[in-house]
């Protein structure tokens, strides 16, 4: 194997070339086009998501309005929201089932006065969560159920739930 100098050289230097292609090609173009696939993909991803949050957005904003049309007309008739819900709790046999009621008021843009009373009901069966939320929301259209949370609790219902009342404006 007896090249002549000038192709060994010619040789060393294609094989070089080739190398350094392979190599070139190996680390910087592949994971460039890599690079490229992944930020497409994150970039479709990303407005799947605005989509997502502009449909939810509208999604809460058709829920907000329909809790302001429903609360629009409630009354208090002289009594507060946490009296009243103390009485629903008595008429439908569920007072000692009470173990917590936080009552809070603000004042709305448009003048009304929103009363809010959250309330942790334990033990219940669902007929009687059935029966109470019935009563407070049906009986003089005074509560709306803004929040429930139910917990499961071996065969009885912990239930946490804000009812709101707008009066006034």
């Amino acid at each position: 194997m007896n090249m002549p100098r000038e192709q060994r050289k010619r040789l060393l230097v294609l094989v070089g070339a080739g190398l350094g292609l392979v190599l070139a090609v190996r680390f910087v173009a592949l994971p460039l086009v890599e690079y490229r696939k992944d930020l497409s993909h994150r970039i479709q991803a990303t407005e799947r998501e605005c989509v997502r949050v502009a449909e939810a957005a509208g999604e809460f904003a058709a829920v907000r309005a329909d809790a302001a049309r429903r609360t629009k007309g409630m009354k208090t008739g002289g009594k507060t929201l946490f009296a009243y819900l103390e009485n629903v709790a008595a008429r439908t046999k569920l007072r000692e089932r009470v173990e917590l009621m936080k009552p809070a008021t603000r004042k709305l843009e448009n003048g009304a006065v929103e009363q809010s009373v959250e309330m942790r009901l334990g033990g219940l069966f669902m007929d009687d969560l059935v029966r109470f939320l019935y009563e407070a929301e049906t009986s003089t259209g005074r509560a709306a159920v803004r929040r429930m949370h139910v917990r499961k609790v071996r065969d009885r219902l912990d239930v946490d739930v804000v009812f709101v009342s707008v009066e006034g404006a």
